[in-house]
């Protein structure tokens, strides 16, 4: 073990390192890759295991919360930093497991609390491939540019094949059903669950399928709580029938291939900036390489420093007995 610190005070940090210049303040390498081996561990009872700070503490972090690893960016990095960040060439970049036995646990919790109700294609979500995008957006939306695919399966579950969803210019949702007519004539009864889903007015389609032999069926005296089905030509047959009824979602009436260009142009652009490579003074691998070569790392230059004042007297390890502890000479 390279370094060890441990404190049993109850409100004082064990290290604290900050560093003014453009660089990181903590920089952990670990050679090798074995699975299982990490250059930086946190773990958390009550408190956070480790926290990170860059551009200042956000609201968000101060409002609470335990976490074994905390990434905190507060504003002023023009949407070019990010609380964390994991990156990998040929291993998965974040990987998170939760085996927690509550009921409602989520693995992964993505809020968004910005203001603005109905912006923001991506405001809580954002995945990005080579060849399309996909997020989740402001009213809990799923917007994608590529397919929104189900996979199904098929061959006694040997195969997974995939299923594709409807899409449409507006916001229709639907209700599937069956009756039959009696003397020429059926009511049906539109579920009032999905009456309360859709249009108020009783602008809906319906499209009918005879079950029997019929000279044609067709709907009259439509309301918002049920329709008539009837028998053309003044038919009195009694066949069986199904019915699939269309409306427009409640509230989306009005929405049909709304131009969205500008708010996924700036999304993206966000992006962009986001990942751009930046030079910095001392990057990662130039770490690496002074940590192979045991050159010394840049330091600041000493002086006066207000914000590493101690807080308190240093805490004796009274708990640890330091009777094997090595001497200078013998290590």
């Amino acid at each position: 073990m390279g370094g060890y610190f441990e404190n049993d005070s109850g409100g004082s940090l064990t290290v604290q390192a900050i560093n003014f210049g453009n660089c990181p303040a903590v920089a952990a390498y670990t050679p090798g890759g074995e699975i299982g081996r990490a250059a930086i561990v946190g773990e958390s009872d009550s408190a956070n295991g480790i926290l990170g700070e860059s551009h200042g503490l956000t609201g968000t972090a101060l409002s609470g919360g335990t976490a074994g690893t905390w990434g905190d960016i507060g504003d002023g990095a023009d949407g070019k930093a990010a609380g964390i960040i994991g990156a990998a060439d040929n291993s998965v970049a974040g990987y998170f497991e939760n085996d927690s036995k509550k009921s409602g646990a989520v693995t992964v919790l993505a809020v968004n609390d910005a203001p603005g109700k109905g912006t923001g294609l991506f405001k809580a979500l954002m995945a990005i491939s080579p060849d399309g995008t996909c997020g989740i957006g402001s009213g809990g939306s799923l917007t994608c540019t590529g397919q929104v695919k189900a996979l199904a399966t098929t061959g006694g579950d040997a195969r997974r094949v995939e299923t594709y969803a409807m899409e449409s210019p507006e916001n229709w949702m639907e209700d599937v059903g069956s009756g039959s007519l009696e003397h020429g004539v059926a009511v049906v009864t539109i579920d009032p669950d999905f009456a309360e889903t859709v249009s108020e007015t009783a602008d809906y389609h319906v499209f009918l399928t005879p079950r029997g032999d019929s000279k044609g069926l067709y709907v009259t005296h439509a309301t918002a709580t049920s329709l008539e089905v009837r028998e053309s030509g003044g038919g009195t047959s009694s066949p069986a029938f199904d019915y699939r009824i269309v409306a427009r979602r409640r509230g989306y009436e009005a929405e049909r291939l709304t131009d969205v260009t500008e708010t996924y142009n700036t999304a993206m652009k966000a992006v962009e900036l986001a990942t751009t490579p930046r030079a910095t003074a001392l990057s990662l691998p130039r770490l690496r390489q002074q940590a192979r070569s045991g050159e010394s790392m840049p330091v600041r230059p000493s002086g006066p420093t207000t914000r590493l004042r101690a807080t308190r007297p240093p805490v004796s390890p009274s708990r640890h007995s330091t009777a094997n502890t090595p001497k200078p000479s013998e290590k």
